[in-house]
This record gives C-alpha cells, sequence and structure tokens, in this order.
C-alpha cells in the first residue's frame, strides 16, 4: 500500500522542486501546472479540467478568480489565484500565443485537444522529486504544501486553513497539512519558561 503524500515543508525545497519541473522537456507547462496547484490548492483532477478561457480573462489578462465544479465533491467554488499563480501562468500562456479559449489548459504534447492525464502528471512530478531525492511527493503534495504554508503563514489560523481546503471539518485540515513531531518538537522549545534570569 503506497504511503500518503506530504507536503514540501521546506521553502527552498519547494523552489528546486518547481526548477526540476521547469527544466523537464515540458517545463513551462509542467512549472505552471505545480505553481498553480501549490497556490491555488487545487486537486490534480480539477487542475487538468481547467481550460485556458478558465484562467485568462477576453482581455488577455489572467483571472484572480476562478470559478470550477470540484470533480471530487461536484461542489461549485471560486479560487483565488495569488500574483505568483497568475505571473507563471501568464509566463506560461505566452508560449501558447494560439492557444484557443476552449483547449485544456495543460494539454498533452501526444494530442494537443486534450490535456495531460492524472497519471502522466504524477510520473512527471515523480521524477522531479526522485531527481531530488524527495519520497512521498506526489500530484496532492501540491494541496497539502498549500495547506502547510498556509497554516504556518497565518499565525497558525486553522479555520483559515480549513476554508481555503474546503474541508468540513478541522481535524481533517490537521491530518491533511501533516504535522509532525518535528513541528511539536519545535514548538515546544520556543516556549523556553525559566527562572527569570536563567
Amino acid at each position: 500500500m503506497p504511503q500518503a503524500a506530504v507536503p514540501i515543508r521546506d521553502i527552498e525545497t519547494l523552489e528546486k522542486f518547481i526548477a526540476r519541473l521547469a527544466a523537464g522537456r515540458n517545463g513551462d507547462r509542467d512549472a505552471a501546472l505545480f505553481v498553480t496547484g501549490v497556490n491555488a490548492a487545487l486537486r490534480i483532477s480539477d487542475l487538468l479540467a481547467l481550460t485556458v478561457e478558465s484562467v485568462r480573462a477576453p482581455d488577455g489578462n489572467i483571472r484572480e478568480k476562478i470559478w470550477l465544479v470540484e470533480r471530487k465533491t461536484n461542489r461549485r467554488r471560486s479560487t483565488h489565484l495569488n500574483a505568483a499563480a497568475r505571473g507563471e501562468l501568464a509566463r506560461y500562456l505566452a508560449t501558447r500565443p494560439g492557444a484557443g479559449p476552449n483547449e485544456p489548459l495543460f494539454p498533452s504534447s501526444q494530442d494537443p485537444a486534450r490535456a495531460i492525464t492524472t497519471r502522466r502528471a504524477r510520473a512527471i512530478f515523480r521524477e522531479a522529486a526522485d531527481a531530488l531525492g524527495l519520497e512521498r511527493v506526489s500530484t496532492h503534495s501540491m494541496r497539502k504544501s498549500f495547506g502547510y504554508h498556509l497554516y504556518r503563514d497565518t499565525a497558525k489560523d486553522l479555520a483559515l486553513v480549513q476554508k481555503a481546503l474546503g474541508h468540513r471539518t478541522s481535524d481533517i485540515t490537521l491530518r491533511y497539512i501533516g504535522l509532525d513531531d518535528a513541528d511539536v518538537d519545535a514548538a515546544v522549545d520556543r516556549l523556553g519558561f525559566a527562572r527569570p534570569g536563567q
């Protein structure tokens, strides 16, 4: 049984992972896929269902908010695209000047009329993870990394992370963001209660 995916906790490692994807054969596409996913907390199935029109407005700018029906939950929701995601998508779409609005955002190099498959995305991410010596990194690591870093960067606002990920309970969110013993140890070390002057 495969082990569950983990977030990429270290920012430098996350940047190296993106750089590794960008250096691949379809690097612009693959880096845009990951950067969008890790910044928007989208599942791979939802990312691969996006069309060019989903993210590019008629004026050519990248939308700040996109709407989709989640494949897993069948719920309609909006997702904010931050500056990092919009910038990466703009760079990527500049490499596809003739892309029509109804074309897949992340097309297969074998059949550009179709999006890459989830299986192919998994293989691409696995190759990059293996090259960097990362274990248990998969397509789901995008959402988990988003949750982990949002939790740490928002003064541990669990309710905000829960809402951003669309989880129904905070228990799911806590399991999801992958806090481990090292996180607990670091938090305990920060306490440091002692006698005054000691």
